[in-house]
């Protein structure tokens, strides 16, 4: 298993260089592009031979994906004419395809209620949607096409992959508008948005695909447990942890009365009390040890990010 973590990096050294930790804008998500060239999605070596290849190939014939019509030329697969076209127009018409060769990659980006946490730099959710933007970057560049699924607690938009760089705009504009959502919502869903995102991905998601799910994972359940599972079987995937150092550590630095709220009810911890204290931090611990029991099941490639250093810092040297 691979596993890299930034919680053991100096906060002192973070860098501020993306917006203010809040709010982000196009050109913050654009500014994102040289973080591309600290990435690498190279794919699972067991799921390429499962297709042609994994890069873009363009060839007529009988592929995977259309491409045009035009009229018909003799040597062309007659189970390739177009017999609508044929029957309008009075004169034959095949059917072209382009051999798909370039390999999808989904992202899922969560950006639920507990998303909207953050200590010192960055929100979590701020800075996931800078690693979105550096992942959809990532693709663009390797020629590769870039999809999204981005969950908010009361919005769920999908991009579906498309190369070049329309693909890559529309993944771009989605994390700007799915993160102003996500900062105007009030309260969070009651139910799981990341398990039922999950399993959106398992039905749609193309065989051979690469699969970045972008979460802090704190809403994980045996429901997402099935569903990543599932996904595993023909696709790679890659997950990046999103976590803040003071929430991490919250009972150990806070005492009073902590709010908390599981989405329909909220009350009051609190954290003076030892025994509160200490149940509230084997809790967090317990949520952890699963997430990484869970995650290392259906990956070699497990990256945890702080939300209180500079995505340029943690990646330098960390990642494929």
């Amino acid at each position: 298993m691979k596993w890299w973590s930034s919680e053991n990096q100096s906060e002192a050294q973070a860098q501020l260089t993306l917006g203010d930790g809040i709010h982000i804008t196009m050109n913050d998500l654009l500014a994102c592009q040289p973080l591309a060239g600290l990435l690498s999605l190279r794919p699972d070596p067991r799921l390429v031979g499962r297709r042609h290849g994994q890069y873009l190939s363009r060839m007529k014939g009988r592929g995977m994906e259309f491409s045009e019509v035009r009229a018909y030329q003799q040597g062309d697969d007659i189970r390739a004419i177009d017999w609508r076209i044929t029957a309008r127009t009075g004169k034959a018409h095949t059917k072209l395809y382009e051999e798909e060769r370039e390999r999808p990659v989904f992202i899922l980006l969560d950006l639920s209620a507990s998303m909207r946490f953050g200590s010192s730099l960055y929100l979590k959710s701020t800075q996931a949607c800078y690693l979105a933007a550096a992942l959809a970057w990532s693709s663009f560049k390797g020629g590769d096409r870039v999809g999204m699924v981005c969950l908010t607690d009361h919005q769920f938009s999908e991009v579906p992959a498309r190369a070049r760089r329309q693909g890559l705009t529309h993944v771009l504009e989605t994390i700007e508008d799915s993160h102003q959502h996500h900062l105007a919502e009030q309260g969070q869903s009651p139910s799981n948005r990341l398990g039922q995102a999950l399993e959106h991905l398992r039905r749609h998601a193309h065989t051979g695909a690469m699969i970045a799910v972008i979460s802090d994972f704190q809403s994980l359940d045996a429901e997402s447990e099935q569903a990543l599972a599932m996904l595993k079987r023909h696709n790679q995937i890659m997950t990046f942890n999103i976590f803040d150092p003071l929430e991490q550590h919250l009972a150990e630095k806070f005492k009073g009365d902590l709010c908390v709220s599981d989405g329909v009810e909220s009350g009051l911890l609190n954290l003076s009390n030892n025994s509160v204290r200490d149940d509230y931090q084997q809790r967090v611990m317990r949520q952890q040890q699963y997430c990484r029991q869970v995650l290392s099941q259906v990956t070699r490639h497990q990256y945890k990010l702080s939300a209180a250093i500079s995505l340029e810092q943690q990646l330098q040297g960390a990642l494929l």
